[in-house]
């Protein structure tokens, strides 16, 4: 990829006049360094907002954001894995944003550990719980608190033998989180594939790691969303994907023509569908075949056009077609276009890069699904507007 062409389209992308745009420009990693570092000066909070929180962002940056006049500005620097161990450690003891620091993997264990034993702070344990970084003794803590058991099964990094313990827990909650959990044993998610409850089983059925064998059987289940979930899960065999998508369960085919692992020429008859939401689908897909990305970046829909703009491998003239498109929702995707970051990704095993890439797709959908229950219960309005503005779609 030509880097001085990735970096004209970002720059012009980043003077656009429309909000939205500008805050894909200021959260795309692959965003020029001296773009970030004018976009700082920003008025407009949430851009600056989407720079605190990219982690490509510059220490330097970070520490001047860390005093910006917007809590939620600050709230996403505490958030941002990038920002130095010695600021992250300062901010712990702002009552603003420590509950951020909580869930940032870069936050130093000690401080971990000493605002996971603090009394009477839900926030803050669930924060902890949720975190990667957080040590096992510290998990196995937390997960018998009556509150959080449920935000330490959903995380990635819990021991193998809590998880399996968690996966026999009375609370449905819980069990959820260890079925959706790419990191539970193979074994345990076999049995959960078998829980009374719907939305464990939808759950295993949406795990990247969960077997093939499982998401076939899964596929006759008589819950809706349990079938609709294995047809969005790259591990799902080809053949249950084709039999799904020549099946009569229309709701389903939405997140077939988004499955990377759906085959090519489902993909191509699916690209000419009269439903725009279908297209969009396959337009959104990193295994539609170029030809057809080319073609669907002239639609005539406005969302069509703004999934090839987002799609990873659409070629970089595509890209760069689209960024001039009339419409602010097709340039904001360009501008958020993670595959203008390397080629590298691109000549990699496929097969790869989308069970990569669905286990931190599941990882945020954990994380979003507790931030979203999480928010009823705080008390102050700036906090949670940044709950809120933490989540795709929920703003």
């Amino acid at each position: 990829m030509s880097e001085p062409r990735r970096d004209q389209i970002l720059q012009v992308l980043s003077q656009d006049p429309d909000n939205s745009v500008r805050q894909a420009v200021a959260s795309n990693p692959s965003t020029p360094v001296n773009i970030l570092e004018r976009l700082v000066h920003e008025t407009n909070e949430d851009v600056r907002r989407c720079i605190a929180l990219n982690r490509s962002t510059s220490v330097q940056v970070l520490d001047v954001l860390a005093l910006d006049s917007a809590v939620a500005v600050r709230w996403a620097v505490a958030r941002n894995p990038s920002t130095s161990v010695s600021l992250l450690t300062e901010l712990a003891h702002n009552l603003d944003v420590r509950w951020a620091v909580a869930s940032n993997p870069a936050t130093p264990v000690d401080v971990l550990a000493s605002l996971a034993r603090e009394p009477d702070a839900y926030v803050l344990h669930w924060n902890v719980a949720v975190n990667s970084a957080a040590p096992t003794d510290i998990l196995i803590m937390l997960s018998k608190d009556t509150k959080v058991p449920a935000s330490v099964a959903n995380n990635l990094s819990a021991p193998l033998d809590l998880l399996t313990q968690l996966a026999l827990h009375p609370d449905v909650r819980v069990r959820r989180g260890v079925s959706g959990n790419p990191s539970t044993p193979t074994a345990v998610l076999t049995k959960l594939a078998h829980d009374q409850d719907e939305t464990v089983r939808s759950s295993v059925a949406r795990n990247p790691l969960t077997p093939g064998q499982v998401l076939s059987e899964l596929m006759y289940d008589l819950d809706d969303q349990v079938r609709w979930h294995i047809a969005g899960n790259p591990s799902t065999p080809s053949l249950v994907l084709s039999q799904i998508a020549n099946g009569s369960e229309d709701f389903s085919l939405r997140n077939i023509a988004g499955n990377p692992a759906t085959p090519v020429q489902i993909l191509i008859e699916l690209a000419a569908d009269r439903d725009e939401t279908l297209r969009s689908g396959v337009a959104e897909n990193s295994s539609t075949p170029v030809q057809y990305l080319k073609e669907l970046a002239q639609d005539s829909a406005t969302s069509v056009r703004a999934s090839v703009a987002r799609n990873p491998s659409t070629p970089l003239d595509d890209v760069e077609f689209v960024s001039r498109d009339t419409e602010s929702l097709v340039r904001a995707g360009a501008a958020g276009n993670k595959g203008l970051l390397c080629d590298d990704l691109r000549s990699s095993s496929r097969v790869d890069d989308r069970t990569i890439q669905a286990i931190n797709d599941q990882s945020e959908q954990m994380h979003a699904h507790e931030s979203t229950r999480m928010l009823i219960r705080t008390e102050n309005s700036d906090s949670r507007r940044m709950i809120m503005l933490e989540l795709p779609g929920q703003e």
